[in-house]
C-alpha cells in the first residue's frame, strides 16, 4: 500500500512533462536549463519496489489489494500482479501528464480526482470524441 501511495504523492515528479525536450536542448546553459529540470533526486527510490521490501520474484506474484475507501484503479480490480500494478500506476502518474492532488484534505475530492485520472486507463475514447475534445482545446487556446 505504501508503494501505491508513493505513486499518488510523488508520481507527478517523474512524469515526462517536457514534450519539447527543452532540458536536453538547453542543458549546456546551466542557468537556463534549471528552469526545465525536474528534481529526480527528490523521488529517487520512492517509486522503486525494492524500497518497500519487494524482490524481483515478487513482481510476478499476485496480491490482493482491497482499499474500499479509495477510488481509481483499486476500485476496479482487487487481484493484481505487482508488475501489472506498477505498470498501471506508471502509466497513470508518470507518463505525459502529472497530477498533484494529495494535499487536498477532502477524501471525497481526492477520490473524484483519483477516479477520473486513474479511471482513464480503462476507458477507450472514440475517434469522434477525440476530435471533439481536440476542437474544444483549440477553441480554448484561441479564446
Amino acid at each position: 500500500m505504501m508503494l501505491i501511495r508513493a505513486y499518488q504523492v510523488h508520481g507527478h515528479l517523474n512524469a515526462d512533462v517536457d514534450p519539447l525536450q527543452l532540458y536536453e536542448t538547453y542543458k549546456h546553459f546551466p542557468s537556463y536549463a534549471e528552469k526545465f529540470k525536474v528534481p529526480q533526486t527528490a523521488i529517487k527510490g520512492l517509486l522503486d519496489p525494492k524500497t518497500y521490501g519487494f524482490t524481483e520474484a515478487d513482481l510476478d506474484r499476485e496480491f490482493f489489494v482491497d482499499a474500499p475507501e479509495l477510488a481509481g484503479l483499486l476500485s476496479r480490480k482487487k487481484n493484481w500482479k505487482l508488475r501489472e500494478l506498477i505498470e498501471a500506476y506508471n502509466k497513470a502518474y508518470c507518463s505525459k501528464i502529472g497530477v498533484e492532488y494529495m494535499h487536498i484534505s477532502s477524501r471525497e475530492q481526492c477520490n473524484w480526482i483519483r477516479d477520473q485520472f486513474e479511471g482513464a486507463l480503462f476507458e477507450k475514447i472514440e475517434a469522434k470524441h477525440r476530435v471533439l475534445n481536440y476542437d474544444r482545446l483549440i477553441w480554448a487556446d484561441e479564446f
